[in-house]
């Protein structure tokens, strides 16, 4: 009878070794099947926007036709900063610039297309070494002027060349400093367009013949 309680006993023991064994088994199984473990882990995306200096002449020409200074006038003065041809021009000279030259007003204009601010200087190529030479006659003159598009809001030129916004001779400086702080449209307030403009006298007694001068602009990163 001993024995036979000794057996029991021991087949109680094992059946509820047997049952823990089970439950421990379905403890390590069931995470993986419910989702109870948590793993995570990481990655990256990059990019890198690169430096782009891009200042463009969206207006690139300024042609005022023929023409010559009227009998009795001393000279014509032509000024792309006067809305057409200046009353002075007008009486002392025949250019029409909108009906027999490019048919624009204005002068040209410069756009920073770019991503980063530039410095903004002016040169004129193809004109000699003073404005004797480039248009001859008495006292000529060949001068340019950086101010901002009046037809844009913002400014453009946040800050100014030492000769930005009056007229200077590009004969006698090779260039012109036109603007420190030329802007780019960033989405802000500023703007991201200039005006250039070039006023020419041509006096009674130049030569015939057409001119031309290259204008060059240079925008150095800031």
């Amino acid at each position: 009878m001993a024995r036979k309680n000794s057996d029991n006993t021991l087949l109680t023991l094992a059946i509820v070794v047997a049952i823990i064994s089970i439950i421990g088994f379905l403890l390590v199984l069931v995470p993986k099947f419910t989702g109870y473990q948590v793993d995570t882990d990481q990655a990256t995306t990059s990019v890198e926007i690169a430096s782009n200096v891009v200042i463009t002449f969206t207006i690139s020409t300024v042609n005022w036709g023929p023409g010559f200074v009227n009998v009795g006038q001393l000279g014509a003065t032509l000024d792309t900063n006067e809305s057409t041809i200046p009353v002075e021009g007008a009486l002392a000279g025949t250019w029409d610039r909108l009906a027999t030259g490019d048919g624009l007003t204005g002068g040209f204009i410069l756009v920073n297309e770019g991503n980063e601010k530039v410095s903004l200087e002016l040169a004129a190529l193809n004109v000699g070494s003073n404005a004797a030479n480039f248009i001859g006659g008495t006292n000529p003159v060949f001068e340019m002027k950086v101010v901002e598009d009046a037809s844009e809001p913002g400014t453009a030129c946040t800050t100014p060349g030492i000769d930005f916004g009056v007229y200077k001779s590009v004969l006698v400086s090779p260039t012109v400093s036109a603007c420190g702080v030329f802007e780019w449209d960033d989405g802000g307030a500023n703007s991201d367009q200039l005006e250039i403009h070039t006023k020419i006298f041509i006096p009674n007694d130049a030569l015939s013949g057409t001119r031309t001068a290259t204008i060059v602009a240079t925008g150095t990163k800031v």
